[in-house]
């Protein structure tokens, strides 16, 4: 039936979303109102019951740090100055700790004032990561060197470090040091 097809498929996406440590939600930007697949819920560690689902209630799990880029990139795309939101930045984990997330999304629709309407996005886990690229940075500055770049390739399914790392230095004493 196609009853039990949505189902089977709901079923596909939601084990395929935990398997990559990514979520998707949908903002209604017009009334505030938030979506969030139940996968964004567990990789942030919060019980959806107990959370708003409201772009402010959002917002407010930001690290404060981060919440006027944040901030700032939204308002970017919805003056139509970027193709996307896209940003890497903390959130306050439920444990309390902080957590790199990669949010990636876009206005899919905007009244006839040009007002946005619809916000779809996902979020990812990039905590493994930038704690990678953390330590890289330490352990150079410990040797007295700069690093002016660093990248580091994940595994697509796990988005999980790979082992390795491409580090650009600061200066080219830097890198022969």
């Amino acid at each position: 039936s196609a009853e039990a097809r949505l189902k089977t498929a709901d079923e596909r996406l939601n084990l395929a979303l935990d398997s990559t440590q990514v979520g998707v939600y949908e903002w209604n930007v017009e009334t505030d109102e938030v979506y969030c697949t139940p996968s964004i819920w567990k990789l942030i560690g919060y019980n959806p019951a107990e959370m708003p689902a409201t772009g402010q209630g959002w917002l407010a799990l930001l690290h404060g740090e981060d919440q006027p880029a944040v901030r700032a990139v939204i308002e970017a795309h919805f003056r139509d100055e970027t193709p996307f939101i896209e940003i890497e930045h903390c959130v306050v984990h439920g444990s309390g700790e902080p957590l790199w997330i990669a949010l990636r999304a876009k206005c899919i629709s905007f009244s006839a004032t040009k007002t946005p309407r619809r916000v779809l996005g996902t979020v990812q886990n990039i905590n493994a990561r930038k704690r990678t690229d953390e330590a890289l940075r330490a352990a150079f500055a410990a040797d007295g060197r700069s690093v002016k770049e660093v990248a580091i390739p994940s595994d697509r399914e796990t988005g999980r470090p790979r082992g390795f790392a491409f580090v650009t230095m600061g200066s080219d004493a830097d890198a022969k040091a």
